[in-house]
């Protein structure tokens, strides 16, 4: 096992790696020697803070964790009346139709109509009811600070006296009683896998970039951080017959289900606080043998009991690239060519005359929820493809276009830009490149990391044109745009940090604090209903 020099959090420097030493081959020269504080306490007011923007409707509501607890559980957003079936005229010739989402039978003078349930969790459409659950990928950093222990200026492993973990491997933090960011987190998930809506849910896990390691501690586990995927050069366009498909497992660490109930079982391996490896048959000389980059004994091992682990850097920008293109290329499969069913690899999918077809892939709701501790430290240029605000709005409405059918998400096409309904920052306004936070001047912007290394600037909040083009939008398997939604849950400690994320990404930010693990299941439960955002349907809507 590695050793490490003691380090406060005062005295951390920035976070960085040598590249020449990376291309050596030696996995320990790209460990950092000093670890990143991406979520500093602040020690001076922002200014602004106390005019950040509310957002509503399909751009979002920006809440503190004060705020979100005096409101109470968050409304329905549209929830559509079910209709009187005794006054409900209807068309003989249609017996079976659909109303609101709801299924009656026609009588045979056409006079009333009696309803037909649905079971649970299913919707009608054309006559018939289908599952109406969302697809909602949970984005959970797993930077080096998430080891920091809540409440105290001190990493687990530095951290002496009361309300310290014991950090010994492989026992490290306590369920029982969490006292790490990362820990407090995982047990929020645990309980939040644990409920009734859960299961009514398409569910996966994806975490920021790390491969296998083969020294594991409490820090890391078996896991190595890295600033991007292995191989991602800073291309925008991605198949998985090259890296992305590669290596597609350093950043989703449970994928969606193809068929039947959510993973839950395998969603709760990564947060029970446990982790193993197990031998295989392929004989290795090095770890760069094995796929897990572990070889023991002239035998590679590979992780039977994953866990998320906080070590490494904070690329929000480049794991919403991730997530975007993850779906692309394996959820949002409309229009994929098949023979049977299967070929589709969904749930809500089935094989329609040689496509995947979804009767649903209109409406259905596609969600991201992210929960950070701080901002990014890799892509800080909101000018640049891969800065996280950018990448939210690529997600939720797509970016440089050429015509309104560019965009997604009720966007137009203006100026070369897709325009949300509401723009979310009116023209002038000025924001912190990282946080997002107001600003008037670079001085006024928090860095997310120590020593300078992690500049941040104020600048236009607007994101104007960026070039239109394939990379520029989430699009299905025929190629039509798909507007996803992203909510942010953000335990910085920055009063509004990372909320234009949100607001860009057509969702929810909530600002919560790790001290209260009850409180962020209460916080990240309404974000997991999607059933309300089916009202966007046009044949639910309109009462077909």
């Amino acid at each position: 096992m590695r050793t490490r020099d003691a380090l406060s959090l005062a005295a951390l420097l920035a976070v960085g790696c040598d590249d020449a030493a990376k291309s050596s081959g030696d996995p320990d020269a790209t460990r950092p020697t000093a670890l990143e504080l991406d979520s500093a306490p602040v020690d001076r007011p922002i200014p602004g803070a106390d005019m950040l923007p509310v957002l509503t409707g399909d751009l979002g509501v920006t809440l503190d964790a004060q705020t979100a607890a005096d409101a109470g559980p968050m409304p329905d957003a549209a929830v559509v009346p079910t209709p009187d079936a005794a006054g409900l005229g209807c068309d003989p010739a249609t017996p079976v139709f659909c109303r609101n989402g709801e299924r009656f039978r026609c009588a045979p003078d056409g006079a009333s109509a009696a309803p037909e349930p649905c079971d649970t969790g299913e919707v009608c459409t054309a006559g018939q009811c289908v599952d109406a659950q969302g697809n909602v990928l949970l984005l959970v950093d797993t930077s080096t600070s998430m080891n920091a222990v809540v409440g105290r200026d001190v990493y687990a492993r530095d951290c002496v006296g009361a309300g310290c973990p014991t950090w010994d491997w492989p026992r490290c933090d306590d369920p029982a009683a969490p006292a790490t960011r990362i820990a407090r987190v995982k047990v929020a998930l645990q309980r939040l896998f644990a409920t009734e809506g859960a299961r009514d849910l398409r569910l996966a896990l994806q975490r920021f970039p790390q491969r296998g390691d083969d020294s594991p501690d409490c820090d890391d586990g078996y896991n190595w951080g890295l600033r991007a995927m292995e191989d991602h050069d800073g291309q925008t366009e991605t198949s998985l017959d090259t890296w992305f498909g590669a290596h597609l497992g350093q950043v989703v660490a449970v994928p969606f289900a193809d068929v039947g109930a959510p993973p839950l079982a395998e969603l709760n391996r990564w947060v029970d606080f446990t982790e193993g490896t197990r031998p295989t048959a392929q004989a290795c000389v090095n770890n760069w043998d094995c796929a897990s980059n572990i070889c023991d004994a002239d035998r590679c091992l590979e992780v039977a009991d994953p866990e998320l682990r906080g070590v490494g850097f904070t690329p929000i920008g480049k794991s919403l690239f991730y997530a975007g293109e993850y779906f692309r290329h394996r959820v949002l499969v409309e229009g994929k060519a098949c023979a049977v069913d299967a070929d589709c690899a969904s749930p809500h999918h089935t094989c329609v005359e040689g496509l995947c077809h979804d009767p649903l892939h209109d409406c259905r709701p596609n969600v991201v929820v992210l929960l950070t501790d701080g901002g990014e430290t890799e892509d800080r240029d909101p000018t640049r493809f891969f800065h996280p605000r950018v990448q939210a709005k690529r997600l939720h409405t797509g970016l440089g276009c050429m015509a309104d059918a560019d965009c997604a998400g009720e966007a137009t096409c203006a100026a070369g830009s897709c325009q949300p309904i509401l723009e979310p920052y009116p023209a002038g306004e000025r924001m912190c490149s990282v946080f997002g936070t107001p600003c008037a001047g670079d001085a006024d912007c928090i860095e997310p990391c120590t020593g300078g290394q992690c500049p941040v600037t104020c600048g236009e909040a607007r994101i104007e044109g960026m070039t239109p083009g394939p990379a520029g939008r989430i699009t299905d398997h025929a190629g039509r745009p798909v507007s996803m939604t992203l909510h942010v849950v953000d335990s910085s400690g920055v009063a509004g940090g990372n909320a234009d994320l949100a607001a860009y990404g057509g969702g929810l930010a909530v600002g919560v604090d790790l001290v209260d693990v009850d409180a962020l299941v209460d916080r990240l439960t309404p974000l997991l209903d999607t059933k309300t955002l089916l009202a966007r349907c046009p044949g639910l809507a309109e009462g077909q």
